[in-house]
């Protein structure tokens, strides 16, 4: 079942109403009107007070994963979704995010960005009011086609059932229509093959037993020892390989936990909700290599750490370091000075 549009959320915003005295064609303006005058009344439980209506990103912001970018953008290869659409998909984001109070809207984001898509290839424009059948069926084309792995391309067809019903609610179609999502779930396939499929995810016992060989071995290099460090602190706490540039010196964190038992976790700064969390290290036999990790990484990043402190302090100065050129403070480097004041 999709999830219901009009959840009853727990504040005062007011709920936005379509016009009766409004065409088909003017009510998406009305909605976005109403989206804009909301989302400052977001500030500050649920968006943050940097918010702005014209970035093409919200996730700095407190809305997490929203991204205005268009189906099929990368990071090497940018793009935008593009006017009026824009305009649309934010006041849909504010009505879930700010209006209902939604922590996720990555779903309702993908599903937006495959129907821009379709609706343009359909329609030659991106008006929102002439969305139909045949637009959302091309768009449940693009989820497949982009999110092809397990069901996430199911998932996120309901979320664009939800978005039409929605729409169909507030008076933004020009035509009306009832559509579901034809997309399935994929054959889950019998328990045997299941088994199949998680073991060969895993790695073989083999390969964690020498993980485990060379991380309690005399190590020496910084490299061997940054290496193993990372691969015992991600399997005793789960996370983003990236959040590891993030781990503070001090992250151990002893607390009860809810079954009353004294467990270590780690303070993590978590990207994908923009804030530190405390991470429970996963069994309690793996407490004491997380203690040896930190042990490990504290002589070899005591250098950068002290030398990142003092550029944080010093913004204007000139770094000190070995071999320093004896130049004024305006005076331009070359690119092996500078290379030399950054230590790489």
């Amino acid at each position: 079942m999709t999830e219901a549009f009009d959840s009853e959320p727990t504040n005062n915003i007011v709920d936005f109403k379509p016009r009766t005295h409004l065409a088909a064609e003017a009510q998406p303006a009305a909605f976005i009107q109403w989206a804009k005058q909301t989302l400052p009344k977001g500030i500050p439980n649920h968006v943050h007070a940097s918010i702005r209506w014209e970035d093409g990103s919200w996730h700095a912001h407190g809305v997490p994963s929203c991204s205005f970018a268009a189906l099929g953008s990368t990071k090497a290869a940018p793009k935008a979704m593009q006017a009026p659409f824009t305009e649309f998909a934010k006041a849909i984001m504010v009505y879930r995010r700010v209006y209902l109070q939604k922590k996720t809207i990555d779903g309702w984001l993908k599903a937006l960005k495959a129907l821009e898509a379709a609706l343009f290839e359909l329609t030659g424009t991106r008006d929102v009011t002439r969305v139909s059948a045949a637009v959302c069926n091309r768009a449940c084309e693009h989820l497949s086609r982009h999110w092809a792995k397990g069901d996430n391309a199911y998932h996120y067809g309901l979320e664009l059932e939800a978005l039409i019903t929605l729409m169909r609610a507030k008076k933004l179609l020009k035509t009306d229509f009832r559509w579901t999502s034809p997309l399935a779930r994929k054959p889950r396939g019998t328990l045997k093959q299941q088994k199949a499929d998680r073991e060969q995810k895993l790695p073989s016992p083999e390969a964690i037993k020498a993980l485990g060989e060379m991380f309690n071995n005399a190590l020496i290099r910084p490299l061997d020892i940054v290496v193993t460090s990372a691969c015992a602190l991600l399997l005793s706490a789960p996370s983003r390989v990236g959040e590891l540039a993030d781990v503070e010196l001090d992250c151990l964190v002893f607390k009860e936990d809810a079954q009353g038992n004294r467990r270590l976790f780690l303070r993590w700064y978590a990207e994908k909700i923009i804030k530190v969390t405390l991470k429970p290290v996963v069994k309690p036999e793996m407490e004491p290599v997380v203690k040896r990790v930190i042990t490990l990484l504290q002589p070899i990043t005591d250098e950068a750490r002290a030398y990142a402190t003092w550029l944080e302090e010093h913004p204007d100065e000139f770094p000190p370091h070995e071999g320093r050129p004896p130049k004024e403070p305006d005076e331009p480097l070359t690119y092996a000075e500078a290379c030399a004041a950054l230590k790489l």
